[in-house]
């Protein structure tokens, strides 16, 4: 990872995991050639299908694009030319007599390998499987057994997976733990029911509170379970189970929450503490829905779902407005938004409606409460992932019964 890391600080902004980096901000701090300068001139560059409708957040690296695809029955990854969408290679990581795959994950860069897993069954047997590939020629140079809940994530010389301790396929719940090792695999401890942001690991309660760990406390492996929380809260008033923490600057967290009860609208984000778990303030979306990114000074919020505020894109001060409750910056309609979650970078955020198009608003504003889009672009079908690294825009989609599909755009002048 760290020399993926060093080859990518001489590029300009590569995209090696889901949500960009550790911290899953969505937010590439490094990109410099596709901004708000000359975001207006954006154009499609290329676009193709894959086998299959399922299909992974794509990952940049330099002159390489890397998504894994699938079905049913398969599983695989791809290389793609950044610049002109030519496949590099094509590696097929599912058995030939698989019955079923479930439980995909996407690729994710550990230690300058890329990483990816899933479930399958095959030969009357149910198990999971973690590949590391060679991202130069698609090779896997190493398997390990595991059901995978989630994919890796990285954070400085550590790197974290949720798995189920017992490889099953028919385990659906229970026996889940966090593996938490150094980017050469060396796994050093386990907690049941993680999420993972920056640094810290974040584990829910079952009544809406959650504790906090630091990635290395347990280094070298202890026996699991005897590390001792940062801070546990016992509950918040709304659930924080089933969304991402999202780790912001000044010790914050960033917080999906929902709502505080099925079948209403009174959505917030929760930020937190990322030292004591305190609430800071509170973001509302009125909306059943939302996806989030963070930048470096600003909080953005893309409600979807139902309720007034659905199809709208919010902007918020990160550090807040020194009030629990605080009102957005700026605002901008979007229509009917889709679940993908908003993508910043090159001082321009990303949003996507359905129908497959994409809006493009200047990050810091417009002067004004209400800004109107500065470029949009379209794709065919309804926008899963977006990603920006090395002057493109890469986004996923997938039309009703065909294939998904991956698009790229980058601007003419």
């Amino acid at each position: 990872m760290a020399a993926a890391a060093g080859v990518c600080l001489l590029l300009t902004g590569c995209w090696l995991q889901p949500g960009f980096n550790g911290a899953h901000t969505r937010t590439n701090t490094v990109e410099n050639q596709l901004t708000v300068a000359n975001v207006a001139t954006m154009q499609q560059a290329w676009s193709i299908d894959l086998a299959g409708n399922n299909v992974s957040e794509p990952l940049i690296s330099g002159s390489s694009v890397y998504v894994t695809y699938g079905e049913s029955l398969t599983w695989g990854a791809q290389s793609i030319d950044t610049a002109t969408g030519v496949v590099r290679w094509d590696r097929t990581l599912t058995s030939a007599d698989a019955a079923f795959v479930e439980t995909r994950m996407p690729l994710t860069f550990v230690g300058g390998e890329l990483w990816t897993s899933w479930a399958e069954d095959a030969s009357g047997t149910c198990g999971g499987h973690l590949a590391r590939l060679n991202p130069a020629d698609g090779t896997v140079v190493g398997t390990q057994p595991m059901i995978p809940i989630s994919p890796p994530t990285v954070a400085g010389d550590h790197f974290a997976q949720v798995h189920t301790t017992v490889n099953d396929c028919s385990v659906v719940t229970g026996d889940v733990d966090l593996m938490v090792g150094d980017v050469d695999g060396a796994s050093t401890w386990s907690f049941p029911q993680p999420m993972v942001a920056s640094d810290r690991v974040f584990i829910p309660h079952p009544f809406e509170g959650a504790s906090a760990y630091p990635l290395d406390r347990c280094d070298p492996a202890p026996t699991p379970g005897t590390c001792t929380p940062i801070w546990t809260v016992e509950s918040y008033d709304r659930s924080v189970s089933g969304r991402p923490l999202v780790g912001g600057p000044s010790g914050q967290l960033f917080v999906a929450a929902g709502v505080s009860l099925p079948g209403t609208t009174d959505g917030q984000v929760l930020v937190i503490s990322q030292d004591t778990g305190a609430v800071l303030w509170r973001a509302p979306y009125d909306a059943t829905q939302a996806e989030i990114a963070v930048s470096r000074d600003r909080l953005y919020v893309a409600a979807s779902g139902s309720g007034a505020g659905a199809g709208t894109l919010l902007a918020f001060d990160v550090n807040g407005c020194g009030t629990t409750i605080c009102a957005p910056l700026w605002t901008a309609s979007l229509g009917t938004t889709t679940a993908s979650a908003p993508t910043v970078a090159g001082g321009v955020i990303y949003a996507a409606t359905s129908g497959g198009e994409i809006r493009a608003y200047d990050a810091a504003g417009c002067g004004a409460t209400t800004c109107s889009a500065v470029a949009s672009v379209t794709v065919a079908g309804d926008v899963r992932t977006m990603s920006v690294g090395e002057g493109h825009l890469l986004v996923t989609s997938r039309a009703t019964g065909g294939p998904a599909t991956v698009t790229a755009f980058a601007p003419t002048a």
